[in-house]
């Protein structure tokens, strides 16, 4: 039977294009959206999984269970059809605001737009309803056969219901997770560290010694929040942040800054860049003479003068008046 149900299923996907997402159900029935939000229904119908898809559009997505199914509306309102023997159906939270929803075997899960989870029907055998974590720091949920999974705001796994074959208590530790998916007893993970930051320096190629110079790093790729910014200005100085600025107080010649940007995971990447830094004459700022001096006779005077960036005093600069 179950096998001419997948032909089933197969033969009855709908055609053309413009379908925006998919969904497959474990009791041989798929769903799909379209552009405009209309839900496509095909395949098992034995308990209504197809037949009693809604008619209207306006939907955002879809999500197929063992034996129900799950449709977000435009305002974050849920709907669900198909089998309720667990609540699967009738216990869907009711108002709007919801901004993800997952279907599992017999249970479902969705996320609140204060990013908390619910969780409804299933019985609840396993704890996979009535354990759900707590707090409003989650940004995606999934259902699987009898357990469920949750990826906070830092890319944390929370798994909760069944751990029969380990699919809650093996859940990788750490953060940087991107994306979790539950399956009938076993868990997908997608983790971001397969690409590296790219490193771009946007900054003036010339300064004068002792004026300030802006770095900028905002055009380096596969950035985040956590993402760190390391620069080496080629005289000795360090920098770190997005942007920097820096005085060249050294004598004038070409500087190399280096910026390494390094990602929450490690990777990191390095790029270099040259700036000509132009020597400046230092300026005589004040000199004190004394007020009045014999010819031939030694004077003492004070002079203040600076060089770009740097200030001198030259307590005693004696001469000769003549």
């Amino acid at each position: 039977m179950g096998g001419i149900g997948y032909v089933w299923s197969v033969q009855r996907a709908p055609t053309g294009n413009g379908f925006t997402q998919v969904a497959a159900g474990g009791s041989i029935h798929s769903l799909a959206l379209t552009e405009d939000g209309t839900i496509a229904a095909w395949g098992n119908d034995w308990l209504g999984q197809c037949g009693e898809a809604p008619t209207e559009n306006g939907f955002t997505q879809v999500a197929a269970g063992l034996i129900h199914n799950l449709a977000l509306t435009t305002d974050g309102t849920i709907v669900a059809w198909g089998c309720d023997i667990f609540g699967d159906c009738n216990d869907a939270p009711e108002g709007t605001g919801f901004t993800q929803i997952a279907a599992g075997g017999t249970h479902s899960l969705a996320l609140t737009e204060n990013r908390s989870v619910a969780a409804w029907g299933g019985n609840n055998w396993f704890g996979q309803c009535n354990n759900e974590p707590t707090g409003g720091n989650f940004k995606q949920v999934d259902a699987g056969f009898v357990h469920s999974l949750a990826l906070t705001s830092d890319g944390t796994i929370v798994a909760w219901g069944s751990d029969y074959f380990g699919q809650c208590s093996s859940a990788p530790a750490g953060t940087g997770f991107s994306q979790v998916a539950a399956g009938l007893n076993h868990n997908l993970e997608l983790i971001c560290t397969m690409f590296p930051p790219y490193a771009s320096i946007t900054a003036k190629s010339s300064c004068d010694e002792g004026s300030e110079i802006c770095f900028d790093a905002s055009d380096s790729l596969n950035t985040c929040d956590e993402t760190r910014y390391r620069w080496k200005f080629g005289d000795g100085d360090f920098g770190s942040g997005a942007t920097a600025e820096h005085m060249y107080t050294e004598n004038g010649g070409v500087y190399v800054v280096t910026l390494t940007v390094t990602n929450p995971y490690g990777l990191a990447d390095s790029e270099t860049a040259s700036v000509i830094v132009s020597n400046v004459a230092p300026a005589i700022d004040s000199l004190s003479l004394p007020d009045s001096a014999s010819t031939c006779t030694p004077v003492e005077a004070w002079a203040h003068f600076s060089d770009p960036g740097r200030i001198y005093m030259r307590p005693h600069l004696t001469g000769v008046i003549r």
